[in-house]
């Protein structure tokens, strides 16, 4: 065999071999669920005479377990302004 017959052929063996590799793929955008979702911060200056907003409403996630309380959300006062503390799921007290 020539040296050209050879390259030919081994040039047809590696086009035949990497078509084989070329494949079209459709890419899929996977979008995570949303975890509980936290309120965006409210800010409300404190005054002396001003009593805090209503309490919110807020949806109760899944308790991790059944031992698990669930501790209410409340607005506390910090730098002269209202902040509202999201309510969790509190592990209990082991003695």
């Amino acid at each position: 065999m020539s040296k050209t017959t050879v390259f030919l052929s081994a040039t047809a063996v590696a086009g035949l071999a990497l078509a084989g590799c070329s494949h079209t793929t459709t890419r899929e955008i996977v979008t995570p669920a949303p975890t509980a979702t936290a309120a965006p911060p409210t800010v409300i200056v404190a005054t002396p005479n001003t009593p805090p907003p209503a309490p919110r409403i807020e949806t109760r996630p899944p308790s991790p377990g059944h031992e698990f309380v669930w501790q209410n959300g409340y607005w506390t006062v910090a730098n002269g302004q209202y902040q509202w503390v999201p309510g969790h799921w509190e592990a209990p007290v082991v003695d």
